[in-house]
């Protein structure tokens, strides 16, 4: 079981004890073994005490930056760079960049049922082309001026290789 901060999986275990053959864990990451038959009073029970622990809290998904660089810093050679820390997972994710203040000059829907969102993106020195992948409804929602949160990816298209922004969010850029 894999947990959030605010919920101490490995604690919601010890009050599931009767349930249980065994146990361990900590905070945020936990392992348990039970009978099937109990696992809907599992199931209840965990529930229950979620509700009892994170009552009042406001839980709002947060992303992990590694580095808040320029969009001029964004170059093929540092997504070569970037590829020696691989194989990426778990243990080891993605770097996850943050750039400021970035200029939307095009978003685009593309896709089946315009599923994702192509983007023109500069932040006055250099252009990148982006994409959001599932997020073609932010196409009417981006202001002119954003903080984006993306990967530095190679995209391969119609035989061409380049480097490429995924984004994964934005918000609007504060006024400067």
């Amino acid at each position: 079981a894999r947990s959030i901060p605010e919920f101490h999986i490995a604690e919601a275990l010890n009050r599931c004890d009767d349930l249980l053959l065994q146990h361990g864990g900590h905070a945020l990451a936990a392992g348990f073994t039970l009978r099937t038959e109990f696992l809907d009073a599992l199931r209840e029970r965990l529930l229950e005490e979620a509700a009892r622990r994170l009552a009042g809290l406001e839980l709002v998904p947060a992303l992990r930056v590694d580095a808040e660089v320029p969009l001029k810093a964004m170059t093929v050679s540092l997504w070569e760079a970037i590829q020696q820390l691989q194989p990426f997972g778990e243990g080891n994710p993605e770097p996850l960049f943050l750039t400021r203040n970035v200029w939307v000059r095009r978003a685009v829907p593309v896709g089946a049922e315009n599923a994702h969102l192509k983007l023109t993106l500069s932040d006055g020195w250099a252009v990148w082309d982006g994409i959001a992948f599932g997020r073609g409804e932010w196409a009417g929602q981006m202001p002119e001026r954003v903080d984006i949160v993306y990967h530095l990816r190679r995209d391969e298209w119609n035989g061409a290789v380049r480097a490429q922004l995924h984004v994964q969010d934005w918000r609007e850029a504060k006024k400067q």
